[in-house]
């Protein structure tokens, strides 16, 4: 019987922490909090403090990046491309972490390299412990403040994005590379 009393207790502590840890689930409609907490945006060429306010009642992804990681930038111009082509309906946010060991001059510089549109939240310490992963790039999808889905890279394509704004066919994953 202790045993299982043991057992239960351990259980309800783990749970505990791991709620307090990641408190957001797939499913879930986002608190307030989570679209009025600021972050370091690196856009236009500058930093500044925003938060996700204009993006709640739109498809959002978030793209956990690195400068490091070929894989994040080959398809961020892919990514700005599918955001163009839905007139406001999309908006792609890349979050680069602490974790990364990435400095504001590597983002900035990566930017150049990039092109118009890049918009990144840097030196992330909140998104990364709310939507944990290990390894990049790792992508949130998020619609009409609601979370959808942690994917990896090959299922951002138009035919998913479509199914999630206009429900034209079911979502599928994809081998194709951009």
């Amino acid at each position: 019987m202790k045993n299982y009393l043991f057992i239960i207790l351990t259980m309800l502590i783990a749970n505990c922490y791991a709620q307090e840890t990641n408190p957001l689930r797939v499913g879930n409609t986002l608190p307030e909090t989570f679209w009025n907490q600021t972050f370091d945006v690196y856009e236009n060429g500058k930093f500044a403090q925003q938060n996700l306010a204009a993006y709640q009642d739109k498809l959002l992804i978030l793209e956990f990046w690195a400068t490091w990681c070929s894989s994040c930038t080959v398809k961020y111009k892919y990514l700005n491309n599918l955001q163009q082509s839905y007139d406001g309906q999309l908006k792609v946010i890349l979050v680069n972490s602490v974790s990364t060991r990435d400095t504001k001059e590597k983002i900035a510089k990566n930017a150049v390299r990039l092109g118009k549109n890049y918009c990144s939240i840097v030196l992330d310490t909140t998104l990364y412990k709310q939507f944990s992963h290990t390894t990049v790039p790792h992508f949130i999808w998020i619609n009409n403040g609601r979370w959808l889905a942690a994917t990896g890279g090959d299922f951002v394509q138009q035919a998913n994005i479509d199914a999630i704004l206009g429900k034209k066919q079911p979502l599928k994953a994809s081998v194709q590379t951009h």
